[in-house]
């Protein structure tokens, strides 16, 4: 008889190349097997419009060492990194604004080479399409990329891929 695998992740998933796919408003259950497990999802959107990722942390403010990230999420394309986010001990939404239509890779990974928490984590992705122009729009690391500014309009953004106390996020 065939299993039914929809919704949980499958191994290996470690590369784009393998990426498990994400549907839309499906939540999909998976885990970090051990040190050094990553897990690759992809999502396809039709449009420019905001990707918003919830991550269900199995991890609660109760649990034990609780200032320790325990995942780390990405969001990127082929060629351009947008957004990541730490899950300490509680849930994360993690909103990222997609420029254009195709494909987009949710990396999980943990950052720590010295533990890994093996429960079940769930992602869930939504998508709504529409106008970005009061987001930072990556890659905007050099003046030539720079994301357009109007006076008097905020402009949301975030400062991203922070490791190892080093920043690699520019925004001009």
């Amino acid at each position: 008889t065939e299993m039914d695998l929809s919704g949980v992740e499958t191994e290996a998933n470690d590369t784009t190349a393998t990426a498990d796919t994400l549907s839309l408003g499906t939540e999909l259950t998976g885990n970090l097997l051990a040190t050094g497990d990553d897990d690759y999802y992809k999502v396809s959107v039709d449009g420019a419009g905001l990707l918003t990722l919830s991550f269900d942390n199995p991890r609660s403010s109760s649990s034990a060492n609780t200032g320790l990230a325990y995942f780390e999420l990405r969001v990127s394309s082929d060629t351009d990194d947008f957004s990541s986010a730490q899950a300490y001990a509680d849930d994360v939404s993690l909103v990222t604004p997609i420029p254009q239509a195709g494909d987009y890779y949710i990396h999980i990974t943990n950052p720590y080479d010295y533990y890994v928490d093996t429960q079940n984590y769930g992602l869930t992705a939504s998508f709504s399409s529409g106008d970005l122009s009061q987001y930072e729009l990556e890659n905007n690391d050099t003046k030539q990329t720079a994301t357009p500014l109007a006076f008097d309009t905020t402009v949301n953004g975030s400062v991203s891929f922070v490791s190892a106390g080093s920043t690699r996020d520019y925004d001009f």
